[in-house]
């Protein structure tokens, strides 16, 4: 599934978003590793959430 509805929600200083597991067990999903880091980025409207890619 490459379109669902998520959630976010703030505690203290941290903001958090829940993504659906039906969007991220697609096979079509950028992040299939357990854990890492992400870029984030705002773009008008739009929160853009990229894959942080190491710098060598």
């Amino acid at each position: 599934m490459l379109w669902g509805k998520g959630k976010f929600w703030r505690t203290d200083k941290k903001l958090y978003i829940y993504v659906p597991v039906q969007v991220a067990t697609d096979s079509a999903f950028p992040f299939p590793e357990e854990n890492g880091y992400v870029d984030i980025k705002i773009e008008g409207e739009k929160l853009v959430i990229t894959k942080h890619e190491e710098e060598e």
